[in-house]
């Protein structure tokens, strides 16, 4: 099937660019005792625009000390520098849009756009966010309880003239079913060659898969074993529901209603060694975090040996310590892991 068709489109150059900044609490420390009511916190490296090789651009951010009647308000923005490199009087203008966000602990964004435009070619030029408050983004994201490390992420997105042109469109329709395909067959196990025995439910899997997506699985499979010749096992440290559920993760790469079941899925997940499935139960325990449930998170990291989990988890309570103490889970971590109890106070003294 073929049809002509018309087109005015804008040419666009993009550039997503991500700057991190490590051990950030140390900066904002050090323009704290800056005398300066404003100062540079720190720097990127320079950047370029595909097809804009004539231009560099750069970040930074800037810390602003407002003395107030009974206190000092501490305030950053995000400034975006360009640079041309030579002048030239025949560089064309360019409406360009610009998006610079914080990347807070569980992915989400966090901070307004900023847009520019009218491009200039003969200037170098500086674009600003508004400001936000160090102390409310420290609360709010945990920037950043993996490494304290700050993440900003900038789009930038340059157009050119409008470009009309015409073409002839072949249209080809390709559909991939892969995911779907291994989904029914996990719904429907058709021609299942192995069954998991669990408190006496009977669950049936196809062998191939779990070799594919576990090291645990294959060794299962590939040696002398029992399961190998009869093709049952007893599971007896699983329930039947987050067996199902690993399985799931096995055929789908996802699972339906994750966060009622994270904590005994990470379990699963660490004795089949499915990596994947360890993260999303990490990622589903950092989003429900709070001051009744951290000690349990706390020992379920350590246990599981998830290091950004363990990291995340360490500077929330280092930061709630008093209210998580007075918990059941906290009394309980302190009376059944002195280690962990050791581990948060050299955590706590580093903070210091």
């Amino acid at each position: 099937m073929s049809s002509n068709i018309g087109i005015t489109d804008l040419k666009v150059s993009s550039c997503a660019y991500k700057w991190n900044i490590k051990k950030f609490s140390v900066f904002v420390r050090m323009a704290k005792k800056n005398k300066s009511t404003s100062s540079t916190l720190a720097t990127s490296p320079s950047f370029r625009i595909q097809n804009h090789n004539n231009v560099e651009f750069n970040l930074s951010i800037i810390f602003d000390q407002i003395k107030l009647k009974h206190e000092t308000k501490l305030e950053c923005a995000v400034l975006l520098h360009r640079h041309y490199l030579k002048e030239d009087d025949n560089c064309p203008d360019n409406y360009g849009e610009m998006k610079c966000s914080v990347i807070k602990y569980n992915g989400e964004k966090y901070l307004a756009n900023m847009q520019y435009h009218n491009f200039s070619g003969k200037y170098d030029e500086v674009f600003t966010t508004d400001s936000f408050n160090i102390a409310t983004l420290l609360r709010e994201a945990n920037i950043n309880a993996f490494n304290d490390e700050l993440i900003i992420e900038c789009n930038i997105d340059l157009f050119s003239s409008p470009v009309l042109y015409s073409k002839n469109n072949y249209v080809l329709k390709i559909n991939s079913n892969i995911c779907t395909d291994f989904e029914k067959l996990f719904n429907k196990r058709e021609f299942a060659d192995m069954t998991f025995i669990l408190n006496n439910e009977r669950i049936k899997a196809h062998k191939t898969i779990l070799i594919a997506r576990s090291e645990v699985f294959s060794a299962m499979f590939s040696h002398e074993m029992k399961e190998q010749s009869k093709n049952e096992a007893i599971i007896n440290d699983i329930s039947a529901e987050v067996f199902e559920k690993m399985l799931e993760y096995i055929y789908t790469d996802k699972v339906t209603n994750l966060d009622a079941l994270a904590s005994e899925l990470l379990y699963a997940a660490d004795k089949y060694a499915l990596e994947g499935l360890k993260e999303q139960c990490g990622m589903s325990l950092w989003k429900k975090i709070n001051v009744n449930n951290a000690a349990d998170i706390l020992v379920l990291a350590y246990r599981h040996n998830i290091i950004e989990l363990l990291e995340f988890t360490q500077n929330f309570i280092h930061n709630h310590i008093v209210d998580i103490m007075k918990t059941p889970c906290g009394l309980t971590m302190m009376q059944e892991y002195p280690e962990l109890l050791t581990m948060m106070c050299k955590f706590s003294a580093m903070k210091l």
